[in-house]
């Protein structure tokens, strides 16, 4: 996760351990709101979010078991975490919109991912929204 506006968790990079059910920061850092928007792709939006989960799999640990299929399934549960971050931000009245467009290797790098072992796939930012009226938010940005 890059944690950026949170109340009581400190801007910068961190993993969530689901054996100890535990956020681990991996390191403090404060990414500027330009260097995050080109690293999802000029995606200016994003520069206003408190954070941005960051969905990334071991692909030889479900190819390994599952063979092809595996493939498959880690996309498949990549968009179940996503929709469960949607749903939880719903009911927290947050705002979240998910986010495929991004730089593998810059992300991967910013995470210290191997790419040969752990990809990221897929993630999800979160924040106030901008405006109750979204359609209109993004016509005025150009993005519809």
């Amino acid at each position: 996760m890059i944690a950026r506006r949170i109340e009581s968790v400190e801007p910068g990079l961190y993993h969530y351990a689901p054996l100890t059910r535990a956020l681990e920061r991996l390191r403090l850092l404060e990414i500027p709101d330009a260097v995050l928007t080109q690293l999802f792709l000029d995606q200016s939006y994003v520069a206003n979010t408190a954070a941005i989960f960051v969905i990334s799999a071991f692909l030889h640990r479900s190819m390994h078991k599952y063979l092809d299929r595996g493939y498959r399934y880690v996309l498949l549960e990549a968009g179940h975490v996503a929709q469960n971050l949607n749903l939880a931000s719903t009911a927290l009245e947050l705002g979240s919109f998910n986010l495929g467009g991004f730089f593998d290797g810059f992300l991967a790098q910013l995470f210290a991912l191997d790419l040969e072992q752990e990809v990221p796939l897929y993630a999800v930012a979160l924040g106030q929204p901008a405006s109750a009226n979204r359609i209109a938010s993004r016509l005025a940005e150009g993005v519809l």
